[in-house]
C-alpha cells in the first residue's frame, strides 16, 4: 500500500505495538493523528499529532475534523497478571464502551 500522506488515525500508540507501527508509518511518510492516555513518547515529537486523552470521553469531532483515510484502534487496557473484580468494570469501560465510541467515530469520518 501506498502510504505517502495518507491519513492514519492511531488509538494506542503510546503502547508497544502501537509505537512499532507509528514508526513504520513514519518511515512510510504517513501524516498521523494519535490518541493514548499514556504520555507522549519522545520520539514522536513533531512528528506526529499527538492527543493525550482518555478515549472514553471521546468526542467523535476530533476524528472527523482529521479525516482519516486509515483507522487503527489498538486502544484497550488488560491485565498483565491475574484479573480480579476491579478488572471486570475497567476492562467493560475501555474495551466495550470505547470500542464503540471508534467505531461510531469512524463511520462518520468522511473517508
Amino acid at each position: 500500500m501506498y502510504w505517502k500522506n495518507k491519513r492514519v488515525l492511531v488509538t494506542g500508540g503510546a503502547g508497544v505495538i502501537g509505537r512499532e507501527l507509528i514508526e513504520k508509518l513514519l518511515k512510510k511518510r504517513a501524516v498521523i493523528r494519535c490518541f493514548d492516555i499514556a504520555p507522549q513518547p519522545r520520539s514522536f515529537l513533531g512528528k506526529v499529532e499527538y492527543c493525550q486523552r482518555d478515549l472514553t470521553t471521546l468526542n467523535p469531532v476530533e476524528f472527523t475534523t482529521f479525516s482519516p483515510d486509515i483507522i487503527f484502534h489498538l486502544a484497550a487496557t488488560f491485565e498483565r497478571t491475574e484479573e480480579d473484580p476491579e478488572f471486570w468494570e475497567d476492562n467493560f469501560e475501555n474495551n466495550i464502551i470505547l470500542s464503540h465510541k471508534v467505531i461510531n467515530a469512524a463511520k462518520n469520518a468522511k473517508n
